[in-house]
């Protein structure tokens, strides 16, 4: 079963033209529509994890969410609606990362 992940913008120290800024450049959604997500406080950035693609999947979140970081934009993290914290998605990456070949064999 694909979990679902997302990014909800909570407060905005900078504008929200860097805002639209960094979500754009990991995805091709139309500014307009982003706008209002942020308005409605709704997920910014969704990305749909399965077993197929699940490295590159939660590799592809966790650069928005430090690209987020760096543009010192406040957020908040989801898994399957509900909240998550940061901690989770990091551990989950690092454990991918650390998978050699000989686990496999």
């Amino acid at each position: 079963m694909a979990e679902k992940i997302g990014i909800i913008i909570t407060n905005q120290s900078g504008s929200r033209k860097d805002v639209l800024a960094v979500i754009r450049h990991f995805s091709d959604e139309p500014v307009a529509s982003l706008s209002d997500k942020i308005s409605k406080g709704e997920a910014v950035f969704i990305k749909e994890i399965c077993k197929e693609k699940f490295y590159s999947g939660i590799n592809e979140f966790m650069d928005v969410v430090d690209a987020l970081d760096k543009s010192l934009i406040g957020y908040r993290l989801t898994r399957n609606g509900e909240a998550e914290e940061r901690n989770y998605f990091e551990t989950l990456l690092q454990n991918l990362r650390n998978i050699g070949l000989q686990d496999f064999r």
